[in-house]
């Protein structure tokens, strides 16, 4: 395989979930678990039923412990815990977020992370930052959609990042978004005589991302975590740059489209469509993934 490579995956999603008994708690999990979702603002009552919701909750406080398990980690547990507020009660101003979230196993691999999401009265500007690290392996099968199974061998990337993205209101529910990442990976525990160990792959021993990203979204989703109507368009470019100490030169690209309409009361059918790419001297990890990670409900 070749230094330079260009990839791209196309991912179709249609969900329809059923949002009966959904808890103030919810959201949290779910904000949590998509750090990397901008969820820009439209008129929000967020997490309380539609269409009568009463005045949003100023502040509130949550914690997850969530254990489970499966043959490459042993027992995990994962924590999960946010603080929520909003800097105006106005029925439109999103909820603010500190989080954390925290795995740990005992076949000894961990994941640390805290961050923030920020918005502004009326949703005029929004602030997503994240710190991280973590230790857990992975499998990998070569690169292209015709490896086989037989292929696995497991690496341990040991990731620390650091990142940032900002979004500015230009017009009705459209943002102009700028953000930086900074990514270190090291690349442990490879198995002798495999593909990784002979550092033939970009990334198989480790990179750097240093990383500036412009993009622009439209959101008139009704609600932040669990939409009952309205889209989410989002497109960006996140360019790594060796001289500003990225290992090599490579570009990501991001198009994430969804739609979501209220079918029947208590039902609501969402559809995405997602599109990655990747060009330049793509690091392992960096590849679009066969499946698509950008899939939300």
């Amino acid at each position: 395989m070749s230094g330079l490579s260009t990839a791209f995956e196309v991912v179709l999603g249609v969900v329809v979930v059923l949002l009966g008994g959904v808890t103030l708690a919810h959201p949290v999990w779910a904000q949590a678990k998509t750090v990397g979702d901008s969820g820009h603002a439209a008129r929000s009552s967020d997490s309380l039923p539609p269409p009568a919701a009463a005045t949003p909750q100023r502040k509130a406080f949550y914690f997850y412990p969530v254990p489970t398990g499966e043959q490459l980690t042993g027992l995990k547990i994962t924590l999960v815990g946010a603080y929520l507020w909003r800097t105006a009660l106005d029925g439109t101003t999103r909820p603010s977020a500190i989080f954390h979230h925290s795995a740990f196993t005992t076949k000894h691999q961990v994941l640390i992370g805290f961050g923030g999401d920020l918005w502004s009265p009326q949703n005029t500007r929004h602030l997503n930052f994240g710190i991280e690290y973590s230790r857990f392996p992975a499998p990998f099968y070569g690169i292209g959609p015709h490896t086989p199974q037989s292929a696995e061998e497991l690496f341990t990337p040991r990731a620390f990042a650091l990142g940032f993205t900002a979004q500015r209101e230009i017009r009705a529910h459209t943002y102009v978004q700028l953000g930086l990442h900074f990514r270190h990976v090291s690349v442990v525990d490879q198995v002798p005589g495999g593909l990784l160990i002979a550092d033939t792959i970009p990334g198989s021993t480790g990179y750097t991302e240093v990383a500036p990203e412009i993009g622009l979204v439209f959101d008139s989703r009704d609600r932040l975590f669990d939409p009952w109507s309205g889209a989410f368009i989002e497109a960006h470019v996140r360019v790594n740059l060796p001289p500003l100490g990225g290992s090599t030169g490579y570009q990501l690209y991001l198009l994430d489209a969804r739609v979501y309409r209220s079918v029947r009361p208590g039902s609501v059918l969402a559809m995405q469509l997602a599109f990655s790419g990747a060009s330049g001297t793509v690091p392992l990890e960096e590849l679009p993934q066969l499946g698509g990670s950008e899939m939300r409900t």
